[in-house]
């Protein structure tokens, strides 16, 4: 019970970095997209922020989410990213076959961080216009 709380305490402490940061920055683009007239693409970043942040909210009052609703958020983060920067990226994520996302449970936001420092930090500065991957690989090990 304690592992499992400490679990927790860890997992809200990284959303409550992680999600300042990332709110900032999508309220910035927004705000961008207004400045230069591009009323129809900052609908569509709200509308898509707007249902990340929802999703996000929802999903903290759980500890662990299926790995399914966790893509769709991962998802939902690229695609706002992709419209901040201009289109200038592409990915994919792809799951291996032998992996059910509806039968596995992850804690919450705990791939967009990586994601994001990986795309922000790593991907975007280094290479410009050139296709990015995300996958998904789960091992599973039997004692």
């Amino acid at each position: 019970m304690l592992q499992q709380r400490a679990l927790f305490e860890k997992t809200r402490a990284l959303r409550a970095q992680i999600n300042p940061h990332f709110i900032f920055n999508s309220l910035s683009a927004i705000q961008h997209l207004v400045s230069v007239k591009k009323i129809e693409s900052a609908l569509k970043y709200l509308n898509k922020f707007s249902r990340l942040t929802r999703n996000v909210l929802e999903s903290s009052m759980e500890i662990n989410i299926l790995l399914a609703d966790e893509i769709k958020m991962l998802e939902d983060y690229l695609s706002l990213e992709l419209l901040r920067f201009d289109n200038s990226f592409s990915y994919n994520i792809t799951i291996d076959e032998a992996i059910d996302p509806e039968e596995i449970e992850i804690p919450s936001m705990i791939l967009q961080p990586f994601v994001e420092n990986a795309l922000i930090h790593g991907l975007l500065p280094k290479n410009p216009g050139q296709n990015n991957w995300i996958s998904f690989l789960i091992l599973t090990a039997t004692i």
